[in-house]
């Protein structure tokens, strides 16, 4: 089972990673992806004038926070640490939402982090690689 935890781990780091740079990079450019809309709209006052950059700005944040945890739970979950198991259910909670694969890299995690063979490897540390 320590196969699975640590495959786990370094989907968490990626997937994190991932998201903490695409969220990043979207919030560099949503300016420009704002302003297309708004072309597209015709550019009146409530034509998503004000919807738009703060929906993508919200959206480009929430990617770029959300990111932070799943690392931080992939590094923990390497190391086999006691806490790493609860944010690594935290995060799969939160990541529940993101179909598709938001929604398999949760159920894989569900399955991972409750399991009864995986709590001894918390307890006692296996031997790293």
């Amino acid at each position: 089972m320590d196969r699975h935890v640590r495959l786990l781990a370094w989907i968490y780091i990626v997937y994190g990673g991932l998201g903490g740079v695409l969220g990043g990079l979207a919030l560099w450019r949503f300016q420009g992806a704002s302003r297309f809309l708004l072309l597209l709209s015709g550019g009146g006052y409530w034509d998503m004038s004000v919807l738009v950059p703060a929906y993508v700005g919200l959206a480009a944040l929430s990617m770029t926070v959300a990111a932070a945890p799943a690392v931080i739970a992939g590094i923990g979950l390497l190391r086999f640490e006691e806490w790493a198991r609860l944010v690594g259910i935290v995060v799969a909670v939160l990541t529940i939402l993101s179909f598709p694969i938001g929604f398999a890299v949760s159920l894989y995690a569900f399955w991972v982090l409750t399991s009864q063979e995986t709590e001894p490897l918390f307890l006692e540390r296996p031997p790293t690689r």
